[in-house]
């Protein structure tokens, strides 16, 4: 008779009484069984009416993902609202234009002139930019709030493409949305949401044992156990996004800017146009740029300014010296804008050389196996291509060029990757090499988004990637292994290494850099990697102490990888090979950690699960003892004992998404479970008298708690003191049929199957039967 945990925390969902609908009319709606879809104008939610007068309010839904034991979802995100959402309409043009309506939830009063709208006429190299004002009617002293709240309706010229722009009020970074526009498009709808937020990753590690989920990694012990839901009705609900077109691409840009954009002059509340990168009179004005006359001559120029040389390929088109003189001017504007005119920020963001391929390069470009034209094919003064860009990716490419040097840095990376990547390919490498391909990759910025870049057709399907990358992923789990085994005999660490593991448990692995993927490392190289960090955890810590920028956070990562390993002891109900090599590694952690008490809690629950399948029993309770005369000597300040817990924990980085209430009560928890332990196990009656102060100690912490007064009087009747223990037990029935008479408190309610078991324990204890 195991009790369920006592724990309080996170609400996912509230699940109250549904009072209030008492005339005729409301009672004769179909309410019982169905789910309502309601918006708040930024996010969905769901209300489901239950049975017997309940509901249940749902703030997040969606999809989820289930990999081995864990279950992943992005938690307000399948659900949230995007910043644009774009629908169109069918049927002939009119005079070869689309009418656009723009609706906002709110209005446009504050962000008229922070939304742009972007067409790509056939042919075209580039967007041409508008800002939302300059197609909205010239406001006047009479205009009200609602007329700026009405929908702004206009024309453009057919586009293959709309790029829709939002512009942060703060710091100047603006999102860009491209949707690719098919011919037969006359009419396109337009919801601007002003309030977004990204989602959040959620994941749930499955107990076997208990048949429940337990939320978050470490700290937050939330568990979740199945309820059928055969009396909740199930609703269907329409498709809201029928006919919404999907982004085909999104990026931030920072500074973003273009050709005559407006510039908002808030002291005379006009807009204005920037003179310094539109017309004729500010051409002399404009950043001047080196054009060579040939091919040869252009590498020769780029080695000498030690930059990168951008060549322009579009031979067959009549009109490609005027479109790349077009894209030059451009170029050209946006780097006398982003430059501010100063010398040195000019010289950081003016990272390439432009060229203008012409037929006596012809043999050049096609040695580059150019996929479409018109083409954007980078190189360096070797003549080596770094990268090239066709089709839509040239629209990309021309942003990164001028906007700062973060795109020069990648790309440049990126071509020493695969260029270590092609020798790693071959076989014939040195380890160093090898070290430093994963270094590299590891390094990379997050941010830059996957190596093998995932495209999409005018569907919005996912097509195949054009990037080639000479690594499979398979072969870089097997080359990952080699530079484990590598690092197996060091006698000292090796920091570059120990970064490497940073940037695995970061989230920022060789797989998520170059696949945009999670990778799942083997039990083999998992064990290795934490052995190393185990082995050398002394060290580590002390250059955590220093602050050397290349290993800062590596520490905090460490528990993590004990608390994985921890966890996924509970895929196997008997005691494996693999269970006790994990159960060997954590034991060693906890005996070694400076950190050991944030620990403790996952340490001491995932010990007690084992410990019931296994012969660890009396290793876990020794352990929990040692644990707890180490902490917890003094009754009169436990409290005391935690905070000093929570504040070592908190300065290791951890703690930061649980409440203080939480992270006290899961002590309690840890000590209950202990103590029921023994109540459980009555070979292990040596240790009733231990278990009794265990189960004190989680009474101080949660004071009168049905379940653990239940666990504390079975523990003082199997030491001999009767009287006491009857009278704990009727104080656990009193509590539990004083907390479910009150108002309904999920935390507190005690079902009634237990409630029944503290009754017929009592029972025993006063009959003498109690065993």
């Amino acid at each position: 008779m195991k009790r369920k945990n006592y724990t309080t925390g996170i609400l996912l969902a509230t699940v109250a009484t549904f009072m209030g609908m008492q005339s005729a009319a409301a009672q004769s709606l179909p309410v019982e069984g169905t789910t309502f879809i309601a918006s708040s104008g930024k996010e969905k939610f769901k209300l489901r009416f239950l049975k017997d007068g309940q509901y249940e309010f749902v703030a997040a839904y969606g999809k989820y993902v289930k990999a081995k034991d864990t279950i992943s979802f992005a938690l307000f995100g399948e659900n949230q609202r995007s910043t644009f959402e774009v629908k169109t309409k069918e049927s002939p043009r009119t005079n070869g234009k689309i009418q656009v309506t723009m609706n906002s939830y709110g209005g446009f009063y504050y962000s008229k002139d922070k939304i742009f709208i972007g067409t790509l006429g056939k042919g075209a190299l580039s967007e041409k930019f508008k800002s939302l004002s300059e197609y909205m009617p010239t406001p006047s002293d009479s205009d009200s709030d609602e007329s700026l709240a009405a929908p702004v309706v206009f024309e453009i010229d057919a586009t293959e493409s709309l790029v829709l722009v939002r512009e942060d009020d703060y710091d100047g970074k603006a999102t860009l949305f491209k949707y690719a526009i098919p011919a037969t498009v006359s009419e396109v709808a337009i919801d601007f949401n002003a309030y977004t937020s990204k989602p959040v990753t959620v994941k749930f590690y499955y107990d076997k044992e208990t048949s429940s989920y337990r939320v978050g990694e470490g700290k937050d012990k939330l568990t979740m156990t199945l309820v059928p839901e055969s009396e909740s009705g199930t609703a269907t609900e329409a498709n809201s996004n029928a006919g919404q077109l999907p982004v085909s691409e999104e990026k931030v840009i920072a500074n973003w800017t273009y050709p005559g954009k407006p510039v908002q002059d808030y002291d005379a509340y006009t807009v204005a146009t920037d003179a310094t990168v539109s017309g004729d009179a500010a051409e002399e004005k404009l950043v001047e740029l080196p054009m060579a006359k040939n091919y040869a001559a252009a590498l020769k120029q780029a080695k000498k300014s030690g930059k990168l040389l951008v060549v322009y390929a579009d031979s067959k088109n009549p009109d490609a010296q005027k479109d790349f003189d077009a894209f030059i001017k451009e170029i050209r504007s946006n780097l006398t804008y982003s430059s501010y005119g100063d010398a040195e920020r000019l010289k950081e963001i003016n990272k390439f050389d432009y060229y203008l391929a012409t037929a006596k390069d012809k043999k050049t470009i096609e040695a580059f196996k150019v996929k479409s034209f018109p083409a954007l094919l980078i190189v360096n003064d070797k003549g080596e291509l770094i990268t090239q860009a066709t089709g839509d990716a040239v629209l990309d490419v021309r942003y990164k060029l001028t906007s700062t040097n973060d795109y020069y840095k990648q790309i440049t990376a990126h071509h020493q990757i695969n260029a270590l990547a092609v020798k790693l390919k071959s076989g014939k490498y040195s380890t160093q090499e090898l070290q430093s391909f994963f270094k590299a990759v590891t390094d990379s910025d997050p941010y830059d988004g996957p190596y093998v870049q995932v495209t999409y057709n005018d569907l919005g399907e996912k097509v195949a990637s054009e990037q080639d990358f000479k690594l499979t992923k398979d072969e870089l789990a097997v080359l990952f292994q080699k530079l484990v085994q590598t690092h197996q005999s060091d006698t000292k660490p090796d920091f570059t290494y120990v970064a490497i593991l940073k940037n695995e448990l970061d989230g920022n692995g060789y797989a998520k850099v170059i696949f945009g993927e999670d990778e799942v490392q083997s039990d083999q190289s998992g064990f290795a990697v934490a052995e190393y960090l185990l082995k050398f955890l002394p060290q580590i810590e002390e250059n955590e102490k220093s602050g050397k920028q290349e290993t800062t956070g590596v520490y905090r990562n460490v528990q993590d990888v004990f608390q994985r390993i921890l966890y996924s002891m509970s895929d196997y109900e008997k005691a494996t090979e693999y269970q006790e090599r994990a159960l060997t590694l954590v034991n060693q952690y906890f005996a070694k950690t400076s950190n050991k008490n944030s620990f403790a809690v996952a340490y001491f629950s995932a010990l007690n699960t084992y410990a019931e399948n296994s012969e660890t029993q009396e290793h876990y309770l020794n352990a929990f003892e040692g644990f707890v005369t180490s902490n917890f000597d003094d009754k009169t300040r436990v409290i005391n004992a935690i905070d000093a817990i929570y504040t070592v924990d908190k300065e290791h980085g951890g703690n930061g998404y649980i409440d203080w209430s939480s992270y006290k009560n899961q002590f309690a928890t840890m000590m209950n479970n202990a103590a029921w332990f023994v109540v459980s196990h009555p070979e292990l009656d040596s240790y009733v008298k231990k278990a009794q102060n265990w189960s004190e100690l989680s009474l101080i912490i949660s004071k009168d708690n049905p379940y653990y007064l239940d666990t504390l009087a079975q523990l003082l009747y199997k030491g001999g003191n009767t009287t006491e223990a009857i009278k704990t037990q009727q104080k656990a029935v009193q509590v539990s049929e004083s907390y479910n008479s009150g108002p309904y408190n999920e935390d507190r309610y005690v079902d009634e199957q237990t409630l029944s078991e503290i009754k017929q324990v009592l029972t025993q204890m006063k009959a003498g039967t109690y065993k």
